[in-house]
């Protein structure tokens, strides 16, 4: 099934740099005739997300680790079927 050009993009920012990397990549996509949905990570909720869009996740590294905010999104996440993700680390 091809994806469809929506992207749903999370993003957890400490310091700005990895907001600006998500707006630079959303603008991009968005060139190339993609939908996107920029959403603050720390504001929403993971139950809620769109499963016909594709799943973002934009954050930075902490030790070459995953902060743990972004870990306990992920782990919220709804199982589901064929949902194409990207993360953005």
């Amino acid at each position: 099934m091809p994806v469809k050009k929506m992207l749903q993009l999370y993003w957890f920012s400490g310091s700005g740099n990895t907001l600006r990397a998500a707006e630079v990549f959303s603008g991009q996509l968005r060139e190339l005739g993609w939908t996107v949905k920029l959403c603050s990570l720390e504001k929403s909720d993971p139950t809620k997300i769109d499963p016909m869009a594709v799943l973002g996740i934009a954050f930075p590294t902490h030790c070459f680790s995953i902060p743990e905010i972004v870990r306990s999104f992920v782990k919220s996440l709804p199982k589901v079927d064929g949902t194409a993700a990207i993360m953005l680390g």
